[in-house]
């Protein structure tokens, strides 16, 4: 299990989504079971409606060991009533390029 801090996220249109703090988790050595914690989420209506829509979503990840990118589904959207602390968790739906 590897976990590296997510320092930007980025959309397949080059939209940088916006949270204060955020994580990769990667539980496998070959990069196919994944996920991502974002705290903070200032772009909830992306998450909402992809959520809703049951859509996957093309992101890139910029994190100290470089850029990953690869295809996910949100699995959750924790509202706790304040702004700063909604939470989204993102699954990674298959390989999670630029992993090593």
């Amino acid at each position: 299990m590897k976990k590296v801090k997510v320092d930007e996220v980025f959309t397949d249109d080059k939209e940088q989504l916006r949270y204060t703090d955020g994580e990769l988790e990667v539980r496998d050595d070959n990069g196919e079971d994944w996920e991502v914690k974002l705290y903070g989420v200032e772009n909830q209506r992306f998450f909402t409606d992809a959520l809703k829509n049951n859509e996957k979503k093309h992101l890139t990840f910029e994190t100290d060991k470089g850029s990953m990118y690869g295809l996910v589904s949100v699995e959750a959207l924790d509202n706790a009533g304040v702004a700063n602390e909604d939470v989204v968790t993102l699954v990674g739906t298959g390989p999670l390029n630029g992993f090593s």
